[in-house]
Parts: C-alpha cells; sequence; structure tokens
C-alpha cells in the first residue's frame, strides 16, 4: 500500500511522520507535540496587539452587497466614530474579560447558537460572537450556517466562492489543507464562514411528502414533543414512515460532514442553527455542542419561546445554557425586569444585546461600525462562552458535552 512522508508541523522538530496515503493526514508526530502546538497558538494570542491605524488612515472596507439592493444607498451611512488606540474595539480596558477569552482550550470545541423562533436574531449572534472570538484569540475560529433552509450568515459575514458552500464541503470525504477548506469556505477578517451557496441548494419549501390533516406537523411546535435523538413524543418520529416530519434540504449527514472538516482545522466551531429542534441537522448540532446559547428577545412571543427552549432542554438533560436577549423588539408595555429575572434564574448566564441601528439593518456586519456598548457585550458573551468549553485543565472532570449523554 503506498505509503507517504512528512515532518511534524511542530517548529523545530525534525521528526518524519510516515503513514498510508488513504489516512488523514498527521500534523504532528505524536499528542505531546499536538499541544505544544496549541499552546503555542494560545501564546501568540497574548502577544501584543500591534499599533492600530487611525480612523482617517483605515482603508474602506468593500461594498459586499449587490448592486441592485445596496446597503449604504438604502441606509444613510454613518459617520465612524473615532477609538482612540482601538480599545473600545479590542476590550483593551477589560483585561478580565481578555484574559478568560484567551484561555487554552482541549482540543476542538462547538457552540449551538439556536431558539424555538426565528426572527430574534440568532444569525446575528452567531456571527457577532465569531468575529469577536476570531479577533481575539490566536487560534482558528469558524461559523457555520446548519439550518435546513438556507440562512443569511453568507450575506451579513461573507459570501463563499464559487463552486463552494455547505453542501459540496459536506459531500467532501477528505480535506487536505486549510487552502482545500477555503475552496468552500470564505473569510471574514480571520473568522472562516461556512454558508450557503445561492443556487446550488435543494429547495426545502416544502415537505418531502404531503402534509398532515389540518396543516399542522405531529405534535405541533411544542419543544417538549422533540428529543435530540429523534424521537418523538407525540405522532412519530423521523424514520418512522412519516412523510412530513423531516424536510428535505441540510439535515444531520451533512452536518456530519461539515463538522468533520471545519474541527479539523478550527479549534471552535460556531453552529448558527435554524429555528425550531425537528430538524435533524440542528438536532445533531445541539447534541454535539459543548456550549448552547438560546436566543430570544424582549417581546412576549420571543420571550415565551425562549422559556420554552430552556425547558426542553432541561427535560433533555441539557444544562447550563447561555441566553441572550436581543433589544431590537423591546417596547415599554413588556415587563423587561419580569423576563431578565426569569432568565436568570434558569440559564447560566444571561447577555443582553442593545438596539443597534448597524445590526438591525440587516446588511453585512463591519465591526468598526458597531456600537460601544453592542461590543462590550460580545466581549461579555465571548468570554462566558469560553468559561463553558473544556479547557485542558476542566476536560478531565467533563464527562458529556452539556450534559447531553
Amino acid at each position: 500500500m503506498e505509503t507517504r512522508r512528512r515532518n511534524c508541523a511542530l517548529p523545530g522538530c525534525g521528526e518524519t511522520i510516515e503513514q498510508f496515503a488513504d489516512r488523514p493526514v498527521r500534523l504532528y508526530c505524536g499528542a505531546e507535540h499536538r499541544r505544544a502546538a496549541r499552546r503555542i497558538r494560545a501564546e501568540h494570542s497574548l502577544a501584543p496587539e500591534p499599533e492600530r491605524r487611525t480612523p482617517e488612515q483605515r482603508v474602506p472596507a468593500p461594498d459586499r452587497t449587490s448592486a441592485e439592493i445596496n446597503h449604504d444607498a438604502l441606509i444613510r451611512p454613518v459617520a465612524r466614530r473615532g477609538r482612540p488606540g482601538g480599545a473600545a474595539r479590542t476590550g483593551s480596558g477589560r483585561p478580565d474579560l481578555l484574559q478568560r477569552i484567551r484561555s487554552p482550550l482541549a482540543g476542538p470545541t462547538r457552540v449551538a447558537v439556536f431558539s424555538l423562533k426565528g426572527g430574534v436574531g440568532k444569525t446575528t449572534v452567531a456571527a457577532g460572537l465569531g468575529l469577536t472570538l476570531a479577533e481575539l484569540r490566536g487560534d482558528r475560529i469558524a461559523v457555520a450556517d446548519v439550518a435546513p433552509d438556507p440562512g443569511t450568515l453568507a450575506e451579513r459575514l461573507a459570501p463563499p466562492p464559487p463552486g463552494g458552500g455547505r453542501f459540496r464541503l459536506a459531500a467532501r470525504e477528505r480535506i487536505e489543507t486549510l487552502g482545500e477548506l477555503l475552496d468552500y469556505a470564505a473569510l471574514a477578517g480571520r473568522l472562516t464562514v461556512l454558508g450557503a451557496a445561492p443556487g446550488s441548494e435543494p429547495p426545502c419549501s416544502e415537505f418531502a411528502g404531503s402534509e398532515p390533516p389540518g396543516g399542522e406537523s405531529p405534535g405541533g411546535d411544542s419543544a417538549d414533543s422533540v428529543s435530540l435523538d429523534g424521537e418523538s413524543a407525540g405522532n412519530g418520529s423521523p424514520g418512522s414512515g412519516s412523510p412530513w416530519n423531516e424536510p428535505p434540504g441540510f439535515g444531520a449527514e451533512h452536518f456530519a460532514g461539515v463538522d468533520r472538516h471545519l474541527t479539523r482545522f478550527s479549534d471552535v466551531t460556531i453552529a448558527d442553527c435554524g429555528p425550531g429542534l425537528r430538524h435533524s441537522a440542528v438536532r445533531a448540532a445541539v447534541r454535539a455542542a459543548d456550549v448552547l446559547i438560546v436566543v430570544g428577545a424582549f417581546a412576549v412571543d420571543d420571550a415565551s419561546r425562549a422559556a420554552a427552549t430552556l425547558s426542553w432542554l432541561g427535560a433533555t438533560g441539557a444544562r447550563n445554557a447561555l441566553v441572550v436577549l436581543t433589544g431590537d423588539r423591546h417596547t415599554p408595555e413588556v415587563p423587561a425586569d419580569r423576563i431578565r429575572a426569569y432568565f436568570r434564574g434558569r440559564a447560566r448566564a444571561l447577555v443582553e444585546l442593545p438596539f443597534d441601528p448597524h445590526l438591525r439593518s440587516g446588511g453585512p456586519i463591519d465591526p468598526d461600525r458597531l456600537r460601544e456598548e453592542s461590543r462590550e457585550r460580545f466581549l461579555e458573551l465571548a468570554a462566558l462562552v469560553v468559561d463553558g468549553l473544556p479547557s485542558p485543565r476542566r476536560a478531565v472532570d467533563r464527562p458529556t458535552a452539556c450534559g447531553v449523554p
């Protein structure tokens, strides 16, 4: 059988690695050198940051929107506010947060951002978290769209290259180098973005078969009717012969392929899940996650769906989820203090993402145009996420991810 040779990727190690050609490529000669490489990347992230350019010296970001519907043509451009020394951008005024965000991790880790309700800001939270971690950590961070229907992650961050996208990456059996991975994904700064390629995905606006009587899926949209393993407490489960249980589109098998490639080259992978928990790709992402982020808002329907999501997580054994409440739909008629008190008593931590005109516009996210308070909230969220990820010290005492068996 054909064999291949290569040198260990750890600087200073001249050990030769010999392996069969049909096996995944080994970058390091042993586990000790693999851990040493991770330590080097973590130490690199703690190095002093280079002097940042002033707002007048910065090169304007290219316009990634289409010519027909241009973000800057629809929304009045906002003048960039000066931030001397970049202190607010990097959070240098909060060394405690930076130290927590840059903590070393024990191997590839996963984060799932989801909720039972759509339109509450899941993609905004996943994108902001990914940009923050990629900017402040020395290792590789990736964010992927795992919704059954094509989401807007690529439009908010970076579209995939021609011939790329999540379906095509999932179909690849092996990816040898980071350059090959970037044939299917894109970069937003240092963040690897895997989104849906326009026109390359099967339509999933209709279920695989006819709808059940009354036009509703079995069990309605109750969080208690679905389990992580695909079992349903109602009238069936995916694979039980009911044609409407599993819509076509991005499924669990696609997520498994994408996750296999991304975790090989990324230390933290963030899954931007679609609404609901009935689809297999969302359940697979939640089941694999080390940290769960439930997104809601201060509107009554958004908060109640986030509460139902937490109840479902408690019933299935998943604990210590984070809750992010977005402020886009906050009105004086809603008792915000009661909503805060409810989630603080049932989640590991609560983060409030304030209203931000730049995020609310729905266009490409430019970190330089975020409000100071928005950046601060993303810093807090990133620190809380890293606190919940397995580190070299906590890995021994962490039997299962998020308590989900």
